[in-house]
């Protein structure tokens, strides 16, 4: 991709959010200037305070699992886990700004503690049509990625899905983006359309990377994404994204001497009736160096469905991560692992989940048996 087509496509972005919110700018001119007017006054004052709330996720699981290796013994771990402690945090600036923040305190095998600015972003909301965003935020890749975040609590399975591990954890989607994005929603009837798109720091050269102080190269990252909704007493959504990069060339891995290519394209539908919850969703990532004219594809996928009639919440769900072998870029991933698991999420309280789960792992040349039991909460 020329820096040409890069510099076309952001001006087209940028044109676009400005032409939706030219009507009601030109149209309010006088209002705006009395309201900054009026808050020049208040602050003056010292009467100004955003409206801020600060709320938190954590969580700890205990994992007994026994692998199988052809030719070997095997190994057995049993232990506990201490998860993400996970502050969240939210403040109204005005009636249509708005600021989000999440920090997260990241425990290491290792025994050191990590600290992660995970999402940090100013937000503006003109109508139900229109809003924008700027700063770092969870791609708005699908539908778990933009739902269910950090805090484990919110989710309703153990770990999240294999294809939307998270880039520190070998993860293959850039799960965390920097700059901006824009969308809206229109509504007709029961139906509504939910669309969006963005332009972004790319990936960095090396897939953990998520690169939050400029940009390896002059190609910026670029997504469009668009959700159909039925609102009744069914819901549904259901809908599809296209991700576009150039991944910079990395002197220090093999077979990355030039840019690489990368497209994504993800499908996700979500259905929920009463006491029945059923959501999956697919990404193709295709890779292709023009240096080695190396071209590889891969896929992943999950399916889960959530029967929550009480307290007591059942669930089941498969989920698979199949890379085609040979590419540099995810050296070090296992090429094939496919997950099948079964448990029940039980909340003794509105802040409390306690999970217990049990899954069967088949890796490229490794199959697991485990249990898995977590206690996740919110404050």
């Amino acid at each position: 991709m020329t820096l040409l087509s890069t510099t076309i496509r952001a001006v087209l972005t940028i044109a676009a959010v400005a032409l939706c919110a030219l009507p009601v700018a030109s149209a309010s001119e006088a209002e705006a200037e009395s309201e900054e007017t009026e808050a020049r006054s208040v602050l003056s004052r010292g009467e100004f305070s955003p409206k801020f709330s600060l709320h938190g996720f954590a969580d700890a699981t205990f994992v007994a699992e026994e692998l199988s290796i052809p030719n070997d013994d095997g190994e057995r771990e049993i232990g506990f886990f201490l998860g993400e402690f996970d502050l969240y945090m939210v403040s109204q600036l005005s009636e249509r700004f708005s600021f989000l923040g999440e920090v997260v305190f990241e425990f290491e095998k290792d025994g050191e503690t990590n600290v992660d600015v995970e999402r940090v972003f100013v937000k503006y909301t003109m109508s139900d049509l229109f809003w924008t965003s700027f700063g770092r935020r969870h791609t708005p890749l699908g539908y778990w990625n933009e739902t269910f975040h950090h805090g484990l609590f919110l989710q309703p399975t153990v770990a999240r899905p294999l294809v939307l591990r998270v880039e520190d954890n070998d993860g293959v989607l850039p799960i965390h983006s920097v700059g901006v994005d824009a969308g809206g929603r229109k509504f007709s009837g029961p139906w509504s359309l939910d669309y969006r798109g963005g332009v972004y720091n790319g990936r960095g050269a090396t897939r953990e990377v998520v690169q939050s102080f400029g940009d390896a190269n002059v190609n910026k990252a670029a997504l469009l994404k668009a959700s159909l909704l039925l609102d009744r007493s069914d819901h549904i959504r259901v809908g599809g994204m296209v991700y576009s990069d150039e991944i910079p060339p990395n002197p220090d891995a093999p077979g990355i001497h030039e840019e690489m290519d990368e497209r994504i394209y993800g499908l996700h539908f979500v259905y929920e009736r009463e006491q029945l919850k059923v959501l999956t969703e697919y990404y193709h990532i295709g890779h292709r160096e023009p240096a080695t004219a190396g071209s590889w594809n891969h896929r992943g996928y999950y399916l889960i469905a959530l029967w929550q009639p009480w307290k007591w919440k059942p669930y089941a769900g498969y989920d698979v991560l199949d890379l085609e072998e040979g590419d540099p870029y995810y050296a070090g991933i296992v090429p094939y692992h496919e997950r099948i698991l079964a448990g029940v999420r039980y909340d003794p309280i509105p802040f409390l989940a306690i999970k217990f789960e049990v899954r069967r792992d088949n890796r490229s040349e490794s199959e697991a048996n485990g249990v898995a039991i977590q206690a996740a909460y919110t404050f």
